[in-house]
């Protein structure tokens, strides 16, 4: 008898394996990027599409932000800011080693696309940059150093984060950023 339940659950455990093994890769809503240990930022696919490294294997990625409709991947190593064709595969440099090393890292995003994804906002040591894409465009945020950027709902409003802290909100007014207050301390 115990003979015969050993088996069963055996059979049993079996065949739960089986039915796990051939589960379609993640069942996420939306493709994942990760930031490895090792500097490359790879792409979780959905269903089988499986993992992927996105960024070239040569260069060690700080931190990256992935455009909302998916099609532009910028990314900041310790030389250089880059514009990667999500679709194509190819790279740009939009700047060099003045686009620095993030000054704060794990506070809030240094680099982040605005909800329509034709401007992209980071920080720099010596404050931030904004850079419209298609136009060759870019506006200095010169607020100090910046420890975190955020976007409105709308893309409406920039918000950015500086020392003691400190917010600077900004409106967005076509290809330029205005000033619009101050928020002193922000506790």
């Amino acid at each position: 008898m115990v003979r015969k339940l050993l088996t069963i659950s055996i059979i049993a455990l079996l065949l739960a394996g089986s039915a796990a093994a051939q589960e379609d890769g993640l069942n996420l809503p939306t493709e994942l990027y990760v930031l490895t240990n090792s500097g490359q930022v790879q792409q979780y696919g959905i269903g089988i599409a499986g993992l992927k490294t996105v960024t070239a294997e040569d260069e060690f990625v700080l931190d990256f932000g992935v455009a909302p409709d998916g099609n532009w991947l910028a990314y900041r190593t310790e030389d250089s800011l880059k514009l990667l064709d999500m679709y194509t595969g190819t790279s740009e440099t939009i700047e060099g080693a003045t686009a620095g090393i993030p000054p704060v890292r794990g506070r809030g995003d240094t680099l982040a696309w605005s909800p329509s994804g034709d401007v992209f906002v980071y920080t720099t040591a010596g404050g931030g940059r904004a850079h419209f894409i298609g136009k060759e465009l870019f506006l200095d945020l010169p607020q100090g150093q910046l420890i975190q950027v955020l976007w409105s709902p709308t893309g409406a409003y920039l918000a950015v984060e500086a020392d003691e802290n400190i917010w600077w909100l900004y409106r967005r007014e076509a290809d330029n950023l205005v000033l619009t207050s101050a928020i002193p301390s922000a506790t």
